[in-house]
């Protein structure tokens, strides 16, 4: 079972968002297993990186990685960067269970992803692979597990 939590968020009404702990990957920036709380994002076909999260948390520059692809959310559509990623989460019957996947790294539009903070989203490409629980009426925090029924069992 993957256990996540409720987290406030630093937006307009401050607001609860479901975050889970994942552990991403990416060989081909250097990256290796850095911790990562990722928001579920319901609208998101694709996990996605933010160009804030990329800069100040993994140190990578996206501003310097080529566009790849073009996709649409909720500020419309936007530049990323595509690259393969394995993406863990703890889980306390399996140990860890792993995703390897094709992700995004949104590539910025001028320089606030320097000083601004927005998390990682959690796409459908990896949650349509649980089955959730989602009860915010358990107190006094909330309830959010997931039950990985596709996956592969990796190690830390």
């Amino acid at each position: 079972m993957i256990h996540g939590e409720f987290q406030s968020s630093t937006g307009k009404g401050n607001t609860l968002l479901p975050v889970f702990e994942a552990y991403i990957s990416i060989r081909a920036l250097g990256v290796d297993k850095e911790r990562v709380p990722v928001v579920m994002d319901t609208g998101s076909d694709r996990t996605t990186i933010t160009a804030s999260f990329a800069y100040r948390v993994m140190h990578i520059d996206p501003a310097i990685l080529p566009v790849t692809e073009r996709q649409f959310g909720i500020r419309g559509f936007i530049e990323v960067h595509v690259v393969k990623a394995l993406i863990e989460f703890p889980d306390t019957d399996h140990g860890h269970v792993g995703y390897e996947r094709d992700i995004a790294i949104e590539i910025p539009q001028g320089d606030s992803y320097k000083t601004g903070f927005t998390a990682p989203l959690l796409g459908k490409d990896i949650m349509l692979e649980w089955r959730i629980v989602f009860d915010a009426t358990h107190k006094p925090d909330g309830l959010l597990t997931a039950e990985p029924f596709n996956y592969t069992s990796t190690r830390s």
